[in-house]
């Protein structure tokens, strides 16, 4: 049972969810349930645009959020369901929203910021990602599909540090013509982003090394000049056409592809040796097979 905290004010400060007070707070096995409630007691119809504070119901609705003090936290927002006072208005009711709980988001905006900073501030996994916020690989996936902001302005940014990385952003899609023929859509794209802030330069289609060739060759020559490093997975076509229009600037691979093709070669030894050992694949109670569950 959740307990009315007394020390309302300070609660709230601490927990800094803007345009909300703390209600009450628990431990939780390992995390924390806080139940928290929006300051202002009126709202306009998501529809008519009225303002309203007749209160009809109050439901509460659990969305992810940010960890506290190191420890994961399940926030449940008890919402004002607000009747609307415009009598031809389409609806006769709507959910009261704030900026940090948009409607229908099951995600606090800060949340969302933040798995788009990680993502933008450098290569990191998307499943790290999921992990330390709580939320499904998919989840994170589409706030990116959803939050990238590409910067508009590339050819006037001094970049020194450039990063190239193919990427898939939605499934494959399956388009007929008026012949009736249906084609395979592949949805992949070329991300180019700006390693020393972070900021997304472009997103081309494709994935092959052309295109990379196309884009940084419609730079300016001063652009290209001072770019000194380029950080990209293990693609030799990338590489064949990073080299060609950016003969002088050095070529690394990026950390992530690094480790990835490392624990790649253990698990294949793994697996091998194993093999070799027991005639047959490791079972769940072999040592071989524990570890690479690890």
């Amino acid at each position: 049972m959740l307990q009315i905290t007394q020390t309302r004010d300070a609660a709230s400060i601490l927990f800094n969810l803007e345009g909300h007070i703390v209600l009450s707070a628990e431990r939780a096995g390992a995390g924390r349930t806080v139940l928290v409630e929006p300051i202002e007691r009126e709202g306009a119809c998501t529809d008519c645009g009225v303002m309203s504070s007749r209160i009809q119901a109050r439901p509460v609705h659990r969305v992810r959020d940010v960890p506290c003090g190191g420890s994961p936290v399940e926030v449940r927002v008890r919402k004002r369901r607000l009747a609307c006072l415009e009598p031809q208005g389409p609806r006769r009711s709507f959910v009261q929203t704030t900026d940090e709980i948009p409607l229908r988001s099951r995600l606090t905006s800060r949340l969302v910021a933040g798995m788009v900073a990680d993502l933008s501030a450098e290569l990191r996994a998307v499943s790290r990602v999921a992990g330390t916020s709580g939320v499904s690989w998919t989840t994170v996936m589409r706030v990116m599909e959803d939050t990238a902001v590409v910067d508009g302005g590339v050819d006037r940014r001094l970049v020194r540090r450039l990063g190239v990385d193919e990427h898939r952003f939605r499934r494959v899609r399956y388009l007929k013509n008026e012949a009736g023929k249906v084609t395979r859509v592949e949805p992949w794209s070329i991300v180019f982003t700006d390693l020393d802030t972070g900021a997304i330069l472009d997103i081309v289609d494709g994935r092959r090394g052309q295109a990379v060739r196309d884009w940084i060759g419609a730079r300016p020559r001063w652009w290209r000049n001072r770019v000194e490093l380029v950080a990209m997975d293990m693609s030799t076509e990338f590489r064949r056409a990073v080299r060609k229009v950016l003969p002088k600037a050095a070529i690394t691979v990026d950390h992530w592809h690094v480790v990835a093709r490392a624990n790649q070669m253990v698990t294949e030894v793994r697996r091998r040796r194993a093999h070799d050992r027991h005639g047959r694949p490791g079972g769940d109670t072999e040592p071989a097979w524990d570890y690479g569950r690890r």
